[in-house]
């Protein structure tokens, strides 16, 4: 609740992530090509899922069959038997070939400055874990075969070396 706990103290830093009137249209308008960007995205899933899964080094975050899959992202986790900082050098493999992976979901929020006072947020080990290992692949329905390929083999290459 925007980090209000009551009508006159705001306790944390909190979020207002209410649409204005250009962002409704801007939604309404990508309606229209939802189903498709769906489905290729679903494509792009199946493809780099069954390219990486199972591969010495990577591990890709499962799902439960019952939960919906939105194909927002697609990360992938760098095992720690690869060399250390081993996210950081596929980015940086990645930028070389002009394809923009994303260091999701890092810094966390727990590093930012203005959490610096929330009791506990030292003893984050999976956060802190996760964070420096966690890279998500080109995710969009525009991405062509091809490129997907190149991705694909940039991995491979990257964790085979």
């Amino acid at each position: 609740n925007f980090g209000i706990s009551d009508e006159e103290h705001v306790d944390f830093i909190g979020l207002n992530a209410k649409m204005n009137e250009i962002q409704a249209a801007w939604g309404l308008s990508n309606l229209e090509i939802y189903s498709s960007e769906f489905k290729r995205r679903e494509k792009i899933y199946d493809f780099y899922f069954s390219s990486l899964f199972g591969k010495k080094g990577i591990t890709i975050p499962r799902f439960k069959d019952k939960n919906t899959k939105s194909y927002q992202y697609f990360p992938i986790l760098l095992d720690k038997v690869l060399e250390p900082n081993s996210r950081n050098k596929l980015y940086e493999n990645f930028v070389k070939h002009n394809i923009y992976a994303r260091k999701y979901f890092y810094p966390a929020c727990s590093d930012y400055p203005c959490y610096s006072n929330i009791r506990g947020r030292n003893n984050l080990h999976v956060t802190n874990d996760v964070k420096s290992r966690i890279l998500c692949l080109p995710f969009y329905g525009d991405l062509s075969d091809d490129q997907l390929d190149e991705i694909v083999k940039i991995i491979i290459n990257f964790i085979n070396k």
